[in-house]
């Protein structure tokens, strides 16, 4: 007979977070006081998290980070064996894999500073990883002057510079064997590591007895990797060429490589050189990047407002993120509204510690241990928090760095009745006083864990050259929605190239391969998808273009 006992033992198996919910789900917090479907959006986006110029290590934490840091071997790993053969290729134990190019290997452990941080641990003093994706704001719910209506999110100057976020970018650059070099900026011909351009390698070469010009143009960004592929028993002529190819050129990165899906850097008879470029830049946040909270609360940034203009707390400080108030209640995500609460909670008791610890240290300590065993429902960690000032050489000098931190872990946190008793013990409101344009008001304010998400605006756009030729080929898909707005703007000569130029049009790209590999033309059908489309609109448009 089955008793009471074992189902609700096998009910509390059941639940274990990490037997049901996956590494991005674990780091967000106050799961059970969100709506499922924006639990699901709270996953994505900490997937979509883009690693910052300096990430913080969130005020309130699951407690999962450091064990899914411990397996997330594309930037951390412990290891004895690290071979680096270029600044992003890097063999771990004998596997070659591109890194990051700031990895950093120090005392067996190899990682990526931007998102993982080493902190020693209390008992044993050994460094264990933490993960950090995102930085701590103060974040108000309120109005301003519409720039919150539907999603936009409103960022002062400051923050927007905080998420600066890393971007790299590979060029495969096939040199001909007559290339003529010429100068990409007053001093140099072929760009040196570690330096920014904005443009990387300048050439005219002849083809079919026509003299032809390329000129690789980028956004300002730092070279950081140059690989070089040769074609076998190739003699370079050109001194230039040959200097470059002497100072960069790593056979044992031809040979690992082998060329597998990537015929782009395969060198051939005609261009017996290939150059990889790779670059980075850090890109502050600006208007139509999009960023999110761990409660599927998402936006786009509508306007980025000088921190003289900012709403201020209390006519002081201003405001890092203004919300829309309406992105809560339809939402049923009010995860954010304790994590706001809790996190200004925890801000004010760490700024209580820091006053106090010069002058009483087990003053200091006793307030500390307190608030650490209210927050933290496991009580095996209560032995720890009653002895904090033995480990003083390692807690204070955390704090002081990193801020304090604490743990709400999944199915295990504080209810808002808890949190709410909280702030009254430690004399800590939901709203505070916001001054705008001179008058003040009574806002909702505390402060939350925001993610950069990849969705950035520059990553949308597309465009394209007169002949055709894409600039950026990864530019956003036009749906159906995107259409209706283009009609509406009354943009349909816009409409009309994008469906003939730019569609998915088999017979215009095949025709494009043939061009390029002068092959013949191949004639198959062609319909145009405009012309249907208008008609059944019924839109009383020219279709004569």
């Amino acid at each position: 007979m089955v008793t009471t006992q074992q189902v609700n033992n096998q009910q509390q198996t059941q639940l274990n977070p990490i037997k049901i919910f996956g590494p991005a789900l674990l780091t967000t917090i106050f799961q059970r006081f969100n709506d499922t479907n924006r639990l699901q959006m709270a996953n994505n986006h900490v997937r979509q998290a883009l690693p910052l110029y300096n990430a913080d290590i969130p005020i309130i934490r699951s407690g999962y980070e450091s064990a899914i840091a411990e397996y997330a071997i594309t930037f951390f790993k412990r290891t004895k064996n690290v071979n680096k053969l270029s600044n992003i290729l890097i063999e771990v134990d004998n596997t070659l894999n591109f890194y990051s190019p700031f990895m950093k290997y120090e005392n067996g452990i190899l990682y990526d500073p931007l998102q993982i941080e080493l902190i020693p641990q209390l008992l044993n003093n050994e460094l264990k990883p933490e993960l950090k994706f995102g930085k701590n704001a103060l974040v108000a719910y309120m109005n301003y002057y519409g720039y919150v209506y539907q999603d936009g999110v409103v960022i002062s100057e400051s923050f927007s510079k905080k998420l600066s976020s890393l971007h790299i970018q590979q060029y495969n650059v096939k040199i001909p064997h007559n290339a003529n070099f010429k100068n990409i900026n007053e001093d140099e011909i072929l760009p040196e590591l570690n330096k920014e351009y904005k443009c990387l390698i300048s050439f005219n070469y002849m083809e079919n007895f026509v003299q032809k010009h390329f000129q690789l143009n980028i956004e300002p960004s730092i070279l950081i990797d140059v690989q070089i592929f040769l074609q076998p028993n190739t003699v370079i002529k050109n001194p230039i060429l040959a200097n470059y190819i002497n100072k960069y050129y790593k056979p044992e990165v031809q040979e690992k490589i082998k060329y597998i899906g990537s015929e782009d850097i395969m060198p051939s008879k005609n261009y017996p050189v290939v150059i990889k470029f790779v670059v980075a830049t850090f890109k502050p946040a600006r208007v139509g990047d999009k960023i999110a909270n761990r409660h599927g609360n998402k936006g786009v940034i509508s306007i980025v407002v000088p921190d003289e203009e900012m709403p201020k707390l209390n006519g002081k400080i201003p405001i890092d993120i203004i919300y829309s108030t309406l992105s809560v209640p339809s939402r049923m995500n009010i995860g954010q509204l304790m994590e706001s609460l809790l996190a200004k909670i925890t801000k004010k008791v760490e700024f209580t510690f820091k006053a106090i610890y010069p002058k009483n240290k087990s003053k200091a300590y006793e307030i500390l241990s307190t608030f650490l065993k209210e927050t933290d429902k496991r009580s095996i960690f209560h032995v720890i928090y009653d002895n904090l000032a033995k480990y003083d050489d390692v807690i204070y000098p955390l704090i002081s760095k990193y801020g304090l931190s604490i743990v709400q872990i999944p199915f295990n946190d504080l209810t808002p009745k808890e949190i709410l008793a909280l702030a009254k013990k430690y004399n800590v409101t939901e709203k505070e006083n916001i001054t705008i344009d001179g008058f003040k008001q009574q806002v909702n304010v505390g402060y939350q864990y925001i993610l950069k998400l990849e969705h950035t605006a520059l990553s949308k756009f597309t465009g394209e050259h007169i002949n055709h030729t894409t600039i950026q080929s990864n530019g956003q898909r036009l749906g159906e929605m995107e259409v209706w707005n283009i009609l509406a703007h009354d943009a349909e000569d816009l409409l009309h190239h994008i469906f003939k130029y730019r569609a998915d049009n088999f017979s215009q790209n095949i025709n494009y391969y043939c061009d390029y590999l002068e092959f013949d033309r191949v004639n198959l059908p062609v319909y145009n998808i405009f012309d249907i489309f208008m008609q059944t609109l019924d839109l009383p448009i020219d279709l004569d273009m």
